[in-house]
C-alpha cells in the first residue's frame, strides 16, 4: 500500500509539469536576423508624472498639484533591410498611431496641443542591431522638419527603443537560471540643445522553457531599476525630470527563430529631480513621482 501512494505522487508530479517544459534542459539565446525578414508589432506606453508645485510648474496655475499623462499607441512592421558585418539595419513602418495627453485628467485638444504620434504614421525609423540585442544609430527615415513637433522624435525613441531587446546571457541556460544586464541609451533633444538618458539596470530569470502556438520559447522574468532623464511637455507643463525607479517585467522569446514574441514592463519611480525649461529652474521640494509602463506584443 505504501508503495503504491508513492507511485501515484510521482505519476501526480509528472501529470502537473506543463506541456513542452524540459527540466534540465539548456539553451543558447541569441537574436536571428535575417535579409528580407519582416515583423509586425504591436506597441503601446504610458508616463505618468505627478508632484504638488503647481506654481512653479503649470502656467495655468498659482498652486494645487500638477498631474500629466500620456498615452500612446502605434503598430511598426520591422524589416531588415540590409546585414553588414554581423549588424542588422532594421526599418520599421509606423501605422495606427494615436496618443493622448491630459493634465488634471482632462484630454487636452489637438487644437491646444497638436504634437500628437499620428504625425509619424506612414513614416519610417531606422536603426542598428547586433546578435546580442544592443540597438544603436536610431534615426528618422525622414528629414525631421516634416513632421509638426521634432521633439516628438526624440519622445518616441526614448520610450521605444530600450523596450525592442532584453540583454540575454552569453552561456546556455535552464529554468530557474538569472544573469544580470545593463542597457544605456543617451537621446539628443535638438529642441533643448539637451539630451535625456535612460539606464536600465536588470535581473533576469529563466522562469522556463514551454511551448506557445507549436513555437519553442523561453519565459523571462525581469526585475529592473532604471534612470529615467527626459523631457514631458503638455499644454501648460515644460519640465527636465530624473529619477530612478524600480519594476518588474517579463519577456517571451522564440528560441528558434531568435525573436521576441512579447514584452512588458512597468516602473515606479518615488523621487524625480524636476527642472522648469523656462528659465532653468530647479524645483526644490517638488514631491513629484512617476510612472511608466511599456507593452510590445507582435502580432502574427
Amino acid at each position: 500500500m505504501v508503495r503504491y501512494r508513492f507511485l501515484c505522487l510521482i505519476i501526480s508530479f509528472v501529470l502537473v509539469v506543463p506541456a513542452g517544459t524540459a527540466y534540465g534542459e539548456k539553451v543558447a539565446l541569441s537574436f536571428v536576423y535575417k535579409s528580407g525578414q519582416s515583423n509586425l508589432y504591436k506597441n503601446s506606453w504610458t508616463l505618468e508624472y505627478y508632484s504638488g508645485r503647481a506654481d512653479l510648474i503649470d502656467d495655468d496655475k498659482t498652486s494645487g498639484t500638477v498631474d500629466v499623462r500620456m498615452y500612446g499607441k502605434w503598430k511598426s512592421s520591422e524589416a531588415v533591410s540590409a546585414i553588414e558585418a554581423g549588424v542588422a539595419t532594421v526599418t520599421a513602418t509606423v501605422r495606427d498611431a494615436e496618443s493622448t495627453v491630459m493634465e488634471d485628467r482632462v484630454q487636452i485638444s489637438e487644437n491646444n496641443f497638436p504634437y500628437l504620434l499620428d504625425i509619424f504614421n506612414g513614416r519610417n525609423f531606422l536603426w542598428n542591431v547586433t546578435a546580442a540585442g544592443d540597438v544603436t544609430g536610431f534615426k528618422p527615415g525622414f528629414k525631421s522638419y516634416e513632421v509638426r513637433r521634432e521633439a516628438a522624435i526624440t519622445d518616441l525613441q526614448q520610450l521605444w527603443v530600450p523596450e525592442i531587446h532584453p540583454v540575454l546571457p552569453k552561456r546556455e541556460v535552464g529554468s530557474g537560471d538569472s544573469w544580470n544586464g545593463i542597457r544605456r541609451h543617451e537621446i539628443a533633444i535638438p529642441a533643448l540643445q539637451d539630451k535625456g538618458a535612460v539606464e536600465i539596470n536588470s535581473v533576469y530569470v529563466l522562469k522556463r522553457l514551454a511551448k506557445k502556438k507549436g513555437r519553442r520559447v523561453a519565459l523571462i522574468d525581469e526585475t529592473r531599476q532604471m534612470r529615467y532623464r527626459g523631457w514631458i511637455f503638455s499644454n501648460a507643463v515644460s519640465i527636465m525630470v530624473e529619477g530612478t525607479g524600480e519594476g518588474k517585467g517579463k519577456w517571451t522569446i522564440d528560441v528558434n527563430r531568435g525573436l521576441v514574441i512579447a514584452h512588458e514592463i512597468k516602473v515606479s519611480f518615488k523621487e524625480v529631480d524636476v527642472t522648469v525649461i523656462r528659465g532653468n529652474v530647479k524645483v526644490e521640494n517638488a514631491g513629484a513621482k512617476m510612472k511608466l509602463s511599456f507593452k510590445r506584443e507582435m502580432d502574427d
